[in-house]
């Protein structure tokens, strides 16, 4: 981390704050303050590079830079990995869904089809053709 010594310096130092604060908010699972976080980060950026920094300053700039792309791709896997587990579980339900709406469609669903308490359903055509 680095000393501020002028505005740009300062508006950097914000960027990597709420850089940080996003990665620990999307490690937290809290996404919609990575969201708030972004919609902060992002004109900061764009304003913080219009200008060139001083040459004395641009090492450590590189370095933020770098610590801003890490942590950016950090936040893109974490959110490519809920989305996954979010897409498999959208799966899962609507095949429990659409089983259970086949089930229904085929009459099997409802109590017309049910034994009664204390009677109990053949195994096989054989056992009912006996009695």
């Amino acid at each position: 981390m680095f000393e501020p010594i002028n505005s740009q310096e300062e508006q950097l130092a914000r960027v990597l704050e709420l850089t940080r604060s996003a990665r620990e908010s999307a490690h937290a699972g809290d996404w919609s303050m990575v969201v708030a976080l972004e919609a902060e980060r992002r004109p900061l950026l764009r304003t913080l590079f219009a200008q060139p920094f001083p040459r004395e300053a641009r090492s450590r700039v590189a370095a933020a830079i770098r610590e801003i792309l890490t942590s950016d791709a950090g936040l893109i896997a974490l959110a490519s990995a809920g989305r996954n587990e979010t897409a498999d579980e959208t799966r899962r339900v609507r095949r429990s869904r659409n089983a259970a709406a086949i089930y229904a469609a085929n009459g099997n669903f409802g109590s017309r089809r049910l034994p009664q308490a204390g009677k109990s359903l053949p195994l096989n055509g054989a056992a009912s053709a006996g009695k």
